[in-house]
């Protein structure tokens, strides 16, 4: 009876379930700042979550999502990192989109003291434009008058 839920990733059916339990959380609370979950209509924007086991390889063009190997992607820009959670989407004109999350490792930047001699304030005032540290000031040019 239930043959066509094999024919999906199971954990994008996972991830719908906690979005749709995080919403009853939110509208549960105490506040009730967040209203009742909306429906989500079958003409409006089509999205499913897929968010573990996914690729992307920037040599051949592709995006593989579990259940779908190899498709072919049109990557706008390059990153370096664990992939996460890829998000698909389709517009209602029929467009497919794909939204990666990627969990990239920082480098820290090392602090470094203010210098007094090399480091400028800038203030931005009312009758003049801006108020500098050093004393400087500089008028607002008026256009319009």
């Amino acid at each position: 009876e239930y043959e066509w839920l094999g024919e999906v990733n199971s954990q994008a059916l996972q991830s719908a379930l906690r979005n749709l339990d995080s919403a009853y959380k939110n509208f549960f609370r105490d506040t009730h700042a967040v209203g009742f979950p909306k429906f989500k209509s079958r003409k409006s924007k089509q999205s499913f979550q897929c968010p573990q086991h996914c690729s992307v390889d920037f040599k051949k063009g592709t995006l593989s999502i579990p259940k779908a190997k190899g498709i072919p992607a049109v990557l706008h820009r390059k990153f370096k990192g664990m992939v996460k959670t890829v998000t698909i989407s389709m517009t209602p004109s029929g467009r497919y989109f794909a939204s990666v999350l990627v969990d990239t490792a920082i480098q820290e930047l090392s602090a470094s003291a203010i210098q007094g001699n090399t480091t400028l304030g800038i203030d931005l005032a009312v009758k003049s434009l801006a108020v500098c540290s050093d004393g400087r000031t500089f008028d607002n040019p008026k256009n319009l008058q």
